[in-house]
């Protein structure tokens, strides 16, 4: 949520997309998951996932918020 105003419509909309992202590990945050192993991989996915959202958040709901 870097630099994403903290209201609650952002959070939910941030929330639901992190754990979009989170169940269905698109590329490549499965082959992450995968390559890194149990450990690294379940943690480095979280973080692929985050990065995702945070782009989305950028690009498609803070200018539809205003």
């Amino acid at each position: 949520m870097f630099l994403v105003p903290a209201q609650w419509q952002t959070i939910l909309i941030g929330f639901v997309i992190f754990r979009t992202f989170d169940i269905l590990k698109p590329y490549p945050i499965k082959r992450v998951e995968h390559k890194l192993g149990l450990g690294n991989g379940i943690m480095f996915d979280d973080i692929v996932a985050g990065i995702y959202t945070c782009l989305l958040m950028h690009l498609f709901a803070l200018p539809l918020l205003g």
